[in-house]
C-alpha cells in the first residue's frame, strides 16, 4: 500500500491523504480488510503526531468497520482494533477484543499470528502479567526475524524492549532496543532511530549509566523532530538526564515549553507519563512550585496504568497532594503483588506514608527495603533515592557520584549545609548512640556501616570505644548490659 510506504518514508501529510482515500475506496468496494488496514495506519499516524482528536475519530471508524466473512480477515481486523484500543489506555477493552479474535479464528497466516502475539504481550504487560507478556512478544519477534518485512521487525523489537522494561528486566530491554536501533539504521529511517535512541537513553538513566545515557540522548537530539511522539519523549528524557547530571546545555536543548501541551493533547498516556515526570522535575528544580504541582496532578490523573509512568508515580509519592497519592496507590494496586517494579513502589509508598505519620524508624526501615527491591530491578537511580530516604546519606552520595549524578550529589551537599553541620564531638556521640541502638537490634557491623554511610573499620573503632566506656570486651557482654537495663538505648 502506497500510504504505508509514505508513512515509513516520513511523509506524513501525503500519507494521511492517500490513506483516507484508500479507506473510502475500500469501504465503497466492500473490501473491509483493506479499509481496516488504512484506518489502522491512520490511527498510527495520528498517534505519533499526538493528535488525540483525530486518533479517536479513526479508532471509532475502525471499531465500526464491519467484519468480513473470511475468518482470517476478521482475525486481522480484531488485532488492529485491540492495538488502537490499548493505545487509548483501555487495556481490558483490548483484551476483550483479542478474546474475540481467538473466537473468530485460531488459525491465521504467520504475519497475522506474529502481530497477534505482539499485541497480546502488550496488553498483558499493561495488565501486569509481565512474565506471560514477555513470552508472547519474544515469540512474535522470532517469527518476524524470519519474515522479509524489516520495518515490522523494528516495531516488534521496540515492543519487546518496552515489555522487558515493564517486567523489571532493563538489561534485556537494552539488548532488544539496540537490535531495533541497528535495524532502523539499516533501513535509513529517521524518527525511528531517534525514538529508539531516546528509549535506550531512558533505560540507561534508570540503570544509573548517565554518561552513556547523555551520549545517546545527545545523538537523538541531532535528528529533525518529524513526529511529535518522538519529539516530546526525547525532550522528557533529555530533561531527566540533564537535571540529574547538572548539564545545563542539555537542559536548554531538551526543554520546550510547548511539550507538555503537546503531550496532554494526545490520546496516548505513554507520552503523558514521561513528559509530566520530566517537566515536574524541571519546574520543581527551578522553584516554580505551582507549575510543578499542576503538571504532576494533571499527569497522574491521566495515567490509566502504572507502567505508563513509573517516574511520575515516584514524583507523586514524594511531592503529590492527597489526591495524587491516592490515585497513584490505586494505579499500583492494579498490578499483581509479585510484579517486581510495582512491589518496589509499594514499599516506597509505605515508607513515605510512615514518614508522614512521624514514624521515622519504620519509614527508614521500609525505605531500605524499597532500596533493595529497586536494586533487584536494576533501577539504580531510584534505589539511590531510597537510600537517601532511609538515612543512608553516605551510601546515597557514593551512588550518585559513581553514576555521574552530580546535581543529586550537590543537592545532598546543599541540604546538609542548610541544616548546619554539628560539632565534631557531638557528631561522634550521636554516631555511637546510633551504633548502640543498632547493636541492640541485632545488626551486623556491615549493616551498621551501610546504614551510617561509613566504613566497617569506622564502625569497628566506635564499637571498641563503646566497649571501653562500658567496661566490657565483647558484643555479648555489651548486649547483656543492654538487656539488664544497665545501659539505656534511646530509640528514634
Amino acid at each position: 500500500m502506497r500510504g504505508k510506504a509514505l508513512t515509513i518514508a516520513g511523509r506524513s501529510d501525503e500519507a494521511v491523504c492517500e490513506l483516507e482515500r484508500a479507506a473510502q475506496r475500500a469501504t465503497a468496494e466492500g473490501n473491509l480488510e483493506a479499509a481496516a488496514d488504512a484506518l489502522d495506519r491512520l490511527c498510527w499516524l495520528a498517534w505519533i503526531e499526538l493528535d488525540g482528536k483525530r486518533m479517536r475519530e479513526y479508532a471509532k471508524s475502525l471499531l465500526e468497520t464491519g467484519l468480513p466473512q473470511s475468518s482470517r480477515e476478521a482475525f486481522c481486523i480484531y488485532i488492529r482494533r485491540a492495538t488502537r484500543t490499548l493505545q487509548l489506555g483501555d487495556a481490558r477493552g483490548a483484551q476483550l477484543l483479542l478474546d474475540e479474535a481467538e473466537n473468530v479464528s485460531r488459525i491465521a497466516d504467520i504475519d497475522a499470528f506474529s502481530a497477534y502475539l505482539t499485541v497480546k504481550g502488550d496488553v498483558l504487560a499493561a495488565l501486569g502479567e509481565t512474565d506471560v507478556a514477555v513470552h508472547h512478544v519474544k515469540l512474535g519477534v522470532e517469527i518476524a526475524r524470519k519474515r522479509p518485512d524489516r520495518y515490522s521487525l523494528w516495531i516488534k523489537l521496540v515492543y519487546l524492549g518496552w515489555v522487558l522494561h515493564a517486567s523489571g528486566q532493563p538489561e534485556s530491554s537494552l539488548e532488544s532496543l539496540f537490535e531495533a536501533l541497528a535495524v532502523a539504521r539499516r533501513l535509513n529511517l529517521t524518527w525511528e532511530v531517534a525514538l529508539t535512541l531516546s528509549r535506550a537513553a531512558f533505560l540507561m538513566f534508570l540503570l544509573g549509566r548517565l554518561s552513556q545515557a547523555s551520549a545517546l540522548i545527545e545523538e537523538a537530539l541531532t535528528y529533525d523532530a518529524q513526529q511529535r511522539w518522538m519529539y516530546v519523549f526525547r525532550s522528557a528524557v533529555g530533561l531527566l538526564i540533564g537535571l540529574a547530571t547538572g548539564d545545563e546545555t542539555l537542559q536548554r536543548r531538551a526543554f520546550d515549553e510547548r511539550v507538555p501541551a503537546y503531550a496532554f493533547a494526545s490520546a496516548d498516556a505513554y507520552s503523558i507519563g514521561p513528559v509530566a515526570a520530566a517537566y515536574h522535575a524541571y519546574y520543581h528544580a527551578f522553584g516554580n512550585k505551582e507549575a510543578a504541582a499542576q503538571i504532576l496532578h494533571r499527569g497522574v490523573m491521566r495515567l490509566p496504568s502504572p507502567d505508563c509512568g513509573w517516574q511520575l508515580l515516584q514524583a507523586a509519592a514524594l511531592r503529590g497532594d492527597a489526591r495524587d497519592i491516592a490515585k497513584a496507590m490505586k494505579l499500583i494496586a492494579m498490578f499483581p503483588r509479585q510484579h517486581p517494579v510495582a512491589a518496589a513502589y509499594r514499599l516506597l509508598f509505605d515508607a513515605l506514608a510512615s514518614a508522614r505519620r512521624g514514624e521515622r524508624a519504620n519509614a527508614e526501615r521500609m525505605a531500605g527495603e524499597a532500596q533493595g527491591a529497586f536494586e533487584e530491578c536494576k533501577w539504580m537511580m531510584t534505589a539511590a533515592r531510597c537510600a537517601e530516604m532511609a538515612g543512608r546519606i553516605g551510601d546515597a552520595r557514593r551512588r550518585y557520584i559513581a553514576m555521574g549524578a552530580f546535581e543529586e550529589t550537590a543537592r545532598l551537599r546543599r541540604a546538609r549545609a542548610r541544616t548546619g553541620r554539628p560539632r565534631r564531638g557531638y557528631e561522634i556521640r550521636r554516631q555511637r548512640q546510633e551504633i548502640l541502638r543498632m547493636i541492640a537490634g541485632g545488626a551486623t557491623n556491615v549493616a551498621i556501616a551501610d546504614r551510617l554511610g561509613v566504613s566497617p573499620r569506622t564502625v569497628k573503632y566506635r564499637i571498641s570505644e563503646l566497649y571501653a566506656a562500658a567496661g566490657v570486651v565483647s558484643r555479648r557482654e555489651l548486649l547483656a548490659l543492654i538487656d539488664s537495663g544497665t545501659i539505656s538505648v534511646h530509640h528514634s
